[in-house]
């Protein structure tokens, strides 16, 4: 144990969210998402890790391994972090992997997640989706979300989870938390005693089986709130791969019942910080409209990510639009966002769209700018002094210091010599390396033809 409480005291040291070991191999961590060596740490041979696994796991833990090739545990270590383990049998011998937890779950604000998140813990009944690749944070999220059930009330809460992951306090509720493994024999008989237990919110750590989805709706469809999470890179997905746990004869029926009872989708990847170790989460949110209902029920799931555009008012985001917006504030770089992004042609690095004219030169190192931006209903709301990068035609780049938002239209005062130039622009890039000088790529929406004729005077001159 000597050696494992080593290992995950350099895992912390190092603020990373897990640690890796498998026989032959030096202990791997991961950072930010990546995986790296541990330095200095030697391989470990099969039977050595062997030993220092073994004593992880109590006797139904060994039994599970034994019958199942893989078995889960929580593991405390000295400086009180808990750990979730994961044991299991490949083909060089016993491997694991160990995720640190946090001591308390965090709020949607820790999370920098937005706040319509929080309606979602007060409705009555129905079903919400934490979707998301392995490892991208939904079931934090789902957390940050049961916390906030039964402000409004006392409400009773279950909570089936394989392990339990963070440990809820019973405040104004009663919140009753069951491990498989440990609090039940396994996955399907303890969904089904919570459905006889009859909450009236229902937390299930993960949709993966039919017979799981099916006690899911059921409880969703008389009247429990359900949460639960499921693998799903967007909403779309997410709610496709619901129902195709159903059989093919099962799926109309599934179809219509998800188009009831779905309440909302929360969709979403962690990309890392601009500066710092630490990962943020960014988010799609799908919520419940007649639209969005009739487009499940008539199998039209493709036209989800319109439905998601077309209900910003109502609180929906796409996935890209929020990862638009963690550039804009300069929380992440314009690459991460690229990598994370389901449109990743909206994140090209440039400063003005490429056309016919890409080849015209430009105007270098010029002068002030007077920039006004403009809030969702047109009007001013701040003006910021920069200074112009370059100048074309099409439009300008400029040196700001603070971030804009990406695809916001903007009204600007360009200073030519003894002219002033006034034109309206849409803000095409941000780059904000340093938060106090953002290079800011505009786009020209509409120039009155005294302002292009100005324009032209001047790049003609002076190129």
């Amino acid at each position: 144990m000597a050696l494992i409480a080593h290992l995950l005291g350099r895992t912390r040291a190092y603020a990373a969210s897990d640690l890796h070991l498998r026989p032959g191999l030096a202990p791997r961590v991961r950072i930010q998402g990546r995986l790296i060596p541990l330095e200095g740490e030697a391989a470990l041979p099969a039977h050595v890790l062997e030993d220092l696994l073994a004593p992880l796991l109590d006797d139904e833990g060994r039994a599970r391994l034994a019958r199942d090739g893989a078995a889960d545990a929580l593991h405390r270590d000295e400086a009180g972090t808990s750990w979730r383990c994961h044991v299991f049998q490949e083909r060089h011998g016993l491997a694991a992997a160990f995720r640190t937890l946090a001591a308390a779950a965090p709020t949607l604000e820790d999370l920098g997640l937005p706040p319509t998140l929080a309606r979602l813990a007060h409705l009555r009944q129905g079903l919400v989706l934490f979707s998301g690749a392995s490892g991208a944070g939904k079931t934090t999220t789902m957390a940050a979300v049961v916390a906030l059930v039964g402000q409004d009330e006392p409400r009773t809460i279950l909570t089936v989870e394989d392990p339990i992951e963070y440990v809820h306090t019973s405040e104004r509720s009663l919140v009753l938390q069951r491990g498989v493994g440990v609090d039940a024999p396994d996955w399907t008989s303890a969904v089904a005693d919570a459905m006889a237990f009859g909450p009236d919110c229902l937390v299930l750590g993960e949709l993966r089986d039919v017979e799981t989805a099916r006690a899911a709706l059921a409880a969703a469809e008389t009247g429990t709130l359900v949460l639960a999470t499921l693998h799903g890179l967007d909403a779309t997905q997410a709610v496709d791969r619901l129902i195709d746990l159903f059989p093919d004869e099962e799926r109309h029926i599934a179809r219509l019942i998800v188009s009831e009872c779905l309440q909302g989708v929360v969709c979403q990847v962690l990309v890392p910080r601009l500066a710092g170790k630490t990962r943020r989460a960014a988010c799609e949110l799908l919520l419940r409209t007649p639209a969005v209902a009739a487009i499940v029920r008539d199998g039209r799931l493709h036209e989800l990510g319109d439905c998601i555009q077309t209900g910003r008012a109502l609180g929906m985001q796409r996935l890209d639009d929020h990862l638009e917006a963690l550039v804009a504030a300069g929380e992440i770089e314009l690459g991460e966002a690229r990598r994370a992004a389901r449109d990743p042609r909206r994140f090209e690095d440039r400063t003005v769209p490429s056309d016919d004219r890409r080849h015209e030169p430009r105007l270098r190192s010029l002068a002030l700018v007077e920039v006004t931006e403009r809030d969702e209903v047109d009007r001013p709301i701040d003006v910021s002094l920069g200074r112009t990068l370059d100048l074309s035609h099409d439009g300008v780049r400029l040196e700001l210091p603070h971030p804009l938002l990406l695809r916001s239209r903007v009204d600007l005062k360009l200073v030519l010599g003894e002219e002033v130039l006034e034109a309206r622009a849409e803000v095409r890039t941000v780059e904000a390396r340093d938060p106090r000088r953002c290079r800011i790529g505009l786009r020209f929406l509409a120039l009155a033809p005294a302002a292009r004729e100005a324009l032209d005077r001047w790049i003609r001159v002076r190129t």
